[in-house]
């Protein structure tokens, strides 16, 4: 149940990243590591996502994911009010990897105002949904 109290003074916060290779290959194979390489792409690596043995519990998982932090923490705590915009700006993003991101080639794409895709790839960013460039080299 939600309160009104504020947490000063009694919260901690905690930055938790993606397991890196070396703890997800503390014994470094190439050929493993290039076996593997489709799957991390595609599925991440959550720590507890990697443990889970089959494909189908993984995209369940990360839709788990998705739909409780992505969608309730994000939407509910930025008071975003349209979830469909924010899931079509990830996929715009996501077909733009490796390339230089255009906020205005987005806000074109989806259909919205150039300052709400950067302030919405802002967000993204501080949330550690989305790493640009920037941001990786900081």
């Amino acid at each position: 149940m939600p309160t009104q109290e504020p947490l000063t003074g009694r919260k901690h916060l905690y930055t938790l990243h993606p397991l890196s290779l070396s703890e997800i290959e503390p014994e470094y194979n190439p050929l493993s590591v290039a076996k593997q390489q489709e799957e991390r792409l595609i599925y991440g690596s959550y720590p507890h996502v990697i443990q889970l043995p089959s494909l189908e519990e993984k995209t369940q998982e990360l839709k788990e994911i998705t739909s409780s932090y992505l969608y309730r923490d994000i939407l509910e705590f930025q008071q975003i009010k349209n979830p469909d915009v924010l899931r079509k700006l990830l996929q715009a993003l996501a077909l733009q990897i490796g390339s230089e991101v255009s906020y205005t080639e987005l806000s074109s794409l989806i259909g919205i105002d150039k300052n709400t895709v950067e302030k919405y790839v802002q967000l993204l960013e501080q949330s550690f949904v989305y790493f640009s460039s920037s941001t990786l080299w900081k």
